[in-house]
């Protein structure tokens, strides 16, 4: 990314990271409202997969909910963050998920915007490229 920086503390790679968690306890519990919460809630968010691309917020939570949403125990490794100015992050990463004895290994690379809720500033994903 040209305007890119490297994540100079830790600050910013915890916060992702922990935001990235949340969604990870809210699939292995199960709670498909939870997990969801981790994607902004839009018309451009997106979703690719190995085999397509989801296109918005809904279409994205039902892609979930007809393909066996929290199926198996999921774990996830954050590689790297890389800061593009200070609302809006990439992150790469690697998730496991063990299903039936058999183990599932992805890669990751989410585009990640800092927005405002009631409460405060969370990180959303809104482009999950997933293969």
């Amino acid at each position: 990314m040209p305007n890119g920086k490297p994540v100079e503390s830790w600050t910013l790679r915890t916060e992702i990271q922990t935001r990235l968690q949340q969604a990870v306890d809210a699939w292995n519990t199960r709670n498909i409202e939870e997990f969801m919460s981790f994607y902004l809630v839009s018309e451009f968010t997106t979703l690719v997969t190995s085999e397509e691309m989801i296109f918005g917020y809904q279409n994205i939570r039902e892609f979930y909910a007809k393909r066996g949403f929290g199926e198996g125990f999921l774990s996830i490794c954050v590689n790297d963050v890389l800061s593009i100015g200070d609302d809006y992050a990439y992150a790469i990463a690697q998730s496991l998920t063990q299903v039936d004895g058999r183990e599932i290994h992805q890669n990751h690379s989410f585009l990640m915007q800092r927005a405002r809720t009631l409460k405060k500033y969370e990180w959303f994903v809104f482009k999950d490229h997933s293969a």
